[in-house]
């Protein structure tokens, strides 16, 4: 989010450890059109209903393909369309779109991504407030350029070829797994 807070788009994100009234504000901020852009954990994403939303996009593929039901829900409400675009990396998570496959009873539409993905740059640290490089001003397009063509609910873009020639790609991030009580569950008393 902070990327996107960095190149000024309006956006704010909702989580659970984020008050109740944070998560309502940033609500409403993307409901009134204020925030263009929410970023949601998958259980703050639940039940969220904003109509004319048009997009949904994940950039991974859940552990649970439930998840995935879900998270492609929040676009295309009440028979309106929508467009959910996933990035996946085949190398690693080919078995869980299989198993959201299963789910949803459909083969999605998968295509390779629009541009070559490379890692992104170790940040030096943040640029000073109120100001920003040349660089990051000279990669600012205008809005209208932002924006790509829609795409029908369901379809996806690869995004396994995002290390460049000669680098490895970035190792995934394990899921935070709590380590058991060696008493069996039970606190000390």
């Amino acid at each position: 989010m902070r990327h996107l807070e960095r190149d000024r788009y309006d956006v704010a994100a909702i989580h659970g450890n984020k008050s109740q009234n944070a998560r309502q504000r940033a609500l409403n901020g993307f409901r009134d059109g204020t925030l263009r852009i929410l970023v949601a954990t998958d259980i703050a994403a639940r039940g969220i209903d904003v109509p004319g939303s048009s997009h949904v996009v994940n950039y991974d593929l859940p552990d649970e393909p439930e998840t995935y039901v879900h998270r492609i829900g929040r676009t295309g409400r009440n028979g309106a369309s929508g467009a959910s675009i996933t990035l996946y990396d085949p190398a690693t998570e080919e078995s869980k779109l299989r198993a959201v496959e299963r789910v949803t009873r459909s083969k999605l539409s998968i295509k390779d991504a629009p541009v070559k993905l490379a890692p992104a740059p170790v940040a030096k640290g943040p640029a000073p407030q109120g100001q920003r490089t040349e660089q990051a001003e000279s990669r600012k397009a205008p809005a209208h350029k932002h924006r790509r063509p829609a795409q029908k609910a369901g379809e996806q873009h690869r995004a396994g070829a995002h290390a460049s020639a000669g680098e490895a790609a970035p190792k995934p991030k394990r899921p935070f797994r709590r380590k058991r009580r060696s008493n069996g569950g039970q606190r000390a008393a």
